[in-house]
């Protein structure tokens, strides 16, 4: 590691960050060690080291209004180091001061005071204590913030739901929908998760549940007919194939008997298959709401519903049969031929 470069005036030092003073003072630090742990600390500050260094950094600038909180994480990483004795407490001593003077330094002259002052308690401690540190911290600070992330998401999309996915029953069903589609079909975006739970009653249970090849279950599905379009050249016209969606395709099932007009899809040109269960699966057990089809082939647009020039629109059609979810269904599951 390069010596650290100083700031060139003193108002660039005063102009600084609270992270960025920590930061500088850390590199000056480096040839205040003992020689033997000069290598070790200077690894710190090496690009792929550097973001979690700065985000324990600055984590103790955010604590440094209230002292004792980051004081008392670090002290309980130290008095783990009971064969030290008082010189634990010497350590943790050298660094509050590192903080409080590297925070407050208006010049290099203040920067150097706080240098001074981590240089002693690394040579108490050692560097591997100090990683540690920052390895869990900023542990901390990504797991923060992607438990953040996750609240924004549940909120972003539970505003999207009917008004019964907030009362208590729907909430509790939210929760762990979302909760299963998040960890069974992580590529899914916020749009794709959103159709996909405003096909769920709320209003009834919603459970995850695990289905074996010894449960008494007997799972179908209505897999659509699209349509595909081809132009003879030769001929002068255009004929229309018929391509059924492969079995699979899917990956919502139902008990067989129940209805495709109970299932929040058009029936159009669907056709009925049988499954059976090959090896335990977790599935996501809810009830069908009520929905605007707009992807079904063949489906008869409802009355009143609007639709966009050369667009087919939508059929609204009804809900309450049971569902299940099932990630990689060709995994678990295996067609049952139709009876002769």
């Amino acid at each position: 590691m390069k010596p650290p470069t100083a700031p060139s005036t003193p108002q660039s030092v005063a102009a600084s960050s609270p992270e960025d003073k920590l930061l500088r003072a850390a590199q000056l630090a480096l040839h205040k060690l003992p020689v033997g742990m000069r290598a070790e600390f200077a690894a710190l500050f090496e690009p792929k080291a550097l973001a979690a260094t700065t985000a324990l950094l600055g984590a103790w600038a955010a604590a440094h209004a209230t002292p004792l909180g980051w004081a008392v994480d670090v002290g309980m990483l130290l008095l783990g180091l009971v064969s030290m004795g008082a010189l634990v407490f010497v350590a943790l001593e050298h660094l509050e001061r590192y903080v409080r003077l590297a925070l407050a330094a208006r010049d290099e002259r203040g920067l150097d005071a706080a240098a001074n002052e981590l240089a002693r308690a690394i040579a108490i401690v050692g560097v591997q204590t100090l990683v540690a540190l920052i390895t869990r911290r900023a542990a901390t600070r990504v797991a923060s913030a992607t438990s953040a992330a996750r609240a924004a998401r549940y909120e972003r999309l539970l505003a999207q739901m009917p008004g019964a996915a907030r009362a208590p029953l729907g909430r509790r069903g939210f929760t762990t929908a979302l909760d299963f589609m998040t960890r069974k079909f992580p590529k899914w975006s916020d749009a794709e998760l959103s159709a996909k739970l405003r096909g769920i009653d709320f209003s009834k249970p919603v459970e995850v549940r695990t289905f074996s090849p010894h449960s008494n279950v007997r799972l179908a599905g209505y897999r659509d007919v699209l349509v595909e379009a081809h132009w003879n050249a030769a001929q002068r016209e255009m004929s229309f194939v018929p391509r059924p969606q492969a079995p699979m395709k899917s990956s919502f099932f139902t008990d067989a008997g129940v209805p495709v007009d109970r299932l929040g899809v058009a029936s159009g040109q669907r056709y009925f298959v049988r499954f059976r269960v090959t090896r335990p699966v977790e599935v996501l057990e809810s009830t069908a709401a009520a929905i605007a089809d707009t992807w079904t082939a063949g489906r008869t647009p409802s009355f009143r519903v609007s639709a966009k020039p050369g667009e087919l629109g939508r059929e609204i059609v009804a809900g309450g049969g049971k569902q299940y979810l099932i990630a990689n269904p060709a995994q678990f599951l295996e067609v049952v031929p139709p009876a002769p």
